[in-house]
């Protein structure tokens, strides 16, 4: 987690130095970052690791130590933004009302701060 964050946060602060086309850039990388980051907090801290990328076994002895209030707290931060962010990232097709449509800067610095008063809480 430490790791993501830090470069979601190094991104942001390159993105808010840069303009134009390379700020645009920026900003569609930290969406792919967030992405990502979102299925790590997913796995490691919503879920504590029961089911984890990779690997054939899923550990039920950790069962009891997701907690659901928070799990269904946490979704309706994440969900949205984790969606948002997979519209956005190279990787995926647009559909046409949207391809033309670039990120802005202050959304997703909006939406880290969200993400992370998330996690914190």
């Amino acid at each position: 987690m430490k790791k993501m964050t830090g470069k979601v946060n190094a991104i942001l602060q390159s993105a808010k130095a840069a303009e134009g086309e390379t700020r645009e850039a920026l900003v569609e990388k930290g969406y792919s970052l967030v992405r990502s980051w979102c299925e790590v907090v997913v796995e490691q801290e919503l879920l504590q690791q029961v089911v984890q990328r990779y690997q054939p076994n899923v550990m039920l002895t950790k069962l009891h130590s997701i907690d659901g209030k928070k799990l269904d707290e946490a979704k309706k931060i994440i969900v949205p933004i984790y969606e948002k962010a997979c519209r956005i990232m190279a990787g995926h097709s647009q559909p046409l009302e949207t391809l033309s449509i670039r990120p802005k800067l202050e959304e997703l610095e909006v939406e880290w701060k969200q993400l992370q008063e998330m996690r914190s809480a």
